[in-house]
């Protein structure tokens, strides 16, 4: 049984890093920090486009012309070679996320191959083939999940079970699903205005921004059984208390300062977006 998901892309050494090492990682983190996010929409599109565009000029400079010959087609190549080494008559798998993606088009690739497959947050990959098609069915994917699966369920599962779903002072009881929806965009759209001063009792002075937020948000629709912890972040941090959220978002931060400065195989977040 094989189970796939984002992570297990570059899992191998040594690593195809497009940065030194993890040191370096964190100061292009910080570089990219330095920009606030704003509700220019195509402003913010010129900024993302140059820190991509500067990360992806880092890869041609230290992998060359690597980046051409690596795809989910390369990944499926992979895998088929895995199951022939494991000695497997055929695939039996559980493909997540990305790995959906794989497995689909495994499939395609190799129909005599294909033994039961699993395929847990589906992507539909024909829509892949198409410039940008990767991110647009990815972001509706995570708005249903944001709004059905996270808000939708707090909701559902009550004030007792849900931070979220206490009401307000301006809100009756029980709390509708638009209500939370419209509560959620007010306070993502008050921290792009002005992001929130926090700290961390090991790291200092903090600051809750917009694209962190939505990061820590997004990592935690991946495991529905952090919901109720997130909610209380949220929660609390819509009440002016930033103390979770600012711990929160210290998890994020790439580098750990025990391990050594001169590790051989630095991590790489880049190759997932040359493979797909």
């Amino acid at each position: 049984l094989l189970g796939w998901d984002p992570r297990g892309v570059n899992a191998s050494l040594p690593a195809a890093a497009c940065l030194p090492n993890d040191v370096y990682r964190d100061r292009w983190s910080l570089l990219r920090g330095q920009y606030r996010e704003t509700s220019e929409h195509m402003a913010q599109l010129e900024i993302a486009n140059a820190m991509n565009n500067a990360t992806f000029y880092a890869c041609r400079h230290r992998l060359g012309d690597f980046g051409r010959y690596v795809s989910t087609a390369s990944v499926a190549r992979d895998l088929e070679e895995i199951r022939k080494a494991l000695g497997e008559k055929q695939l039996t798998a559980y493909f997540v996320s990305y790995g959906t993606g794989i497995g689909q088009t495994y499939a395609n690739m190799f129909p005599d191959s294909v033994g039961n497959m699993i395929l847990d947050g589906p992507q539909y990959v024909k829509d892949q083939r198409l410039l940008g098609g990767w991110g647009w069915t990815s972001l509706d994917n995570v708005t249903d999940v944001w709004r059905d699966g996270f808000l939708g369920e707090c909701v559902k599962a009550g004030r007792q079970k849900c931070a979220l779903a206490k009401p307000t002072k301006h809100q009756g009881e029980p709390v509708t699903l638009e209500e939370l929806e419209a509560r959620m965009s007010a306070l993502l759209k008050s921290i792009i205005a002005r992001p929130v001063q926090g700290y961390t009792e090991s790291n200092g002075p903090s600051l809750v921004t917009y694209s962190g937020l939505v990061l820590a948000i997004y990592i935690s629709l991946y495991d529905p059984t952090t919901w109720p912890a997130t909610a209380q972040m949220l929660s609390e941090l819509e009440a002016g208390n930033s103390t979770l959220a600012a711990a929160s978002l210290e998890r994020q931060w790439e580098h750990k300062p025990s391990r050594s400065c001169l590790f051989d195989n630095p991590s790489s977040d880049e190759l997932m977006y040359l493979v797909i």
